[in-house]
């Protein structure tokens, strides 16, 4: 699976990473979901007719046998230091959610309340709040039965999850997020189930409350360091697989907080991507799912000729503040990257 942006991370999470077809999307969903009970089933068999199964050769920590990862989210607590994940994982037993951080290595943590019912999760670090916050979040079962989205939040302290009361709920699940450090605000880019409830929500410490219509525009989001406005990126290779085709797109946006508007100019080539806040550059950074590096800095796009994580890994792409950092996720074999303002070194 080549750089999936739904398992990226920094201050602002991809929005709507899967940009196909719905046709093209409906029946991949369908055929991954099959893969993963059909796989489950296979290794659940495994375990059972052999004993002492251990880790894959050249793995870090990973899941046992009998576990497989559909889907993570992860978000870099700053009040901690550590890279916070949480799993949605299929078992024979059925779905569970698990929770890891990374500090030098994965460490899979057993906290006394994790989310339920488990769910694909989107998480966010609130400064703010000094948590690492989830809202909502989905699941739809492998095979058969209908899917569900969760309107409930859950706030993470470094030991245990919590359930956050709200006084409002809306209806849908979350596309994306962002922290404003200059307004100390964390938005929330919401696709409504009723429609009626899409828009965009600022957390108000009870509260989502709605400042906009309109949700964040497809693709990727990020704050710009230098200015402080969102930038995002929508990028798409054109195919056929099946008809209808599409076309290439390369489509940058700013806002300034009034609305977006499309940024004319040289672009990045047509490539699903995510973006994340670049401190050391003082803009933003690109990782698509070619392995290509852009920086957006002084309102333009800049092609980086370093070579960095491989397209085919699956991880996390984050800012600890200081740097931006690239890591695979717990049962991946082991990369981690680190970008230095002009080149990735392996860390």
């Amino acid at each position: 699976m080549a750089l999936d942006p739904s398992l990226w991370v920094d201050e602002v999470h991809a929005s709507d990473p899967d940009e196909r077809h719905p046709l093209i999307t409906f029946g991949l969903d369908i055929m991954r979901r099959l893969i993963v009970v059909l796989a489950v089933q296979l290794l659940a068999v495994a375990c059972s007719d052999s004993s002492g199964i251990g880790s894959a050769p050249g793995h870090g920590p990973v899941s046992p046998p009998s576990r497989l990862f559909v889907s993570a989210s992860a978000a870099f607590d700053a009040d901690r230091g550590e890279l916070v994940l949480l799993a949605l994982v299929e078992t024979p037993s059925g779905p569970t959610d698990e929770t890891w951080i990374w500090k030098d290595s994965w460490s899979q943590l057993h906290p006394a309340h994790p989310p339920t019912p488990p769910r694909n999760p989107m998480l966010v670090d609130d400064p703010a709040d000094h948590a690492v916050l989830m809202y909502g979040g989905t699941y739809s079962p492998p095979v058969a039965g209908r899917g569900k989205e969760f309107a409930d939040m859950w706030s993470w302290d470094g030991e245990d999850w919590h359930q956050v009361p709200l006084a409002m709920s809306p209806s849908g699940h979350p596309s994306g997020y962002a922290y404003l450090p200059s307004k100390h605000e964390l938005l929330m880019s919401f696709l409504g189930n009723p429609f009626a409830d899409s828009g965009t929500y600022r957390w108000d410490k009870t509260a989502w409350t709605r400042i906009s219509n309109g949700a964040f525009p497809e693709g990727a989001v990020a704050v710009d360091a230098g200015s402080g406005a969102l930038i995002s990126y929508m990028g798409r290779r054109h195919g056929c697989v099946p008809d209808p085709c599409w076309s290439d797109v390369s489509r940058t946006e700013i806002s300034d907080g009034n609305g977006w508007a499309i940024v004319g100019g040289g672009s990045p080539e047509p490539a699903a991507g995510n973006l994340v806040t670049d401190p050391t550059d003082g803009g933003v950074l690109m990782l698509n799912e070619l392995g290509h590096t852009w920086l957006w800095m002084k309102g333009m796009w800049w092609k980086m000729t370093s070579q960095g994580p491989s397209p085919s890994s699956n991880g996390f792409l984050y800012s600890d503040g200081t740097r931006v950092w690239y890591q695979t996720e717990p049962d991946y074999p082991q990369q981690r990257w680190q970008w230095d303002g002009r080149a990735w070194r392996k860390g």
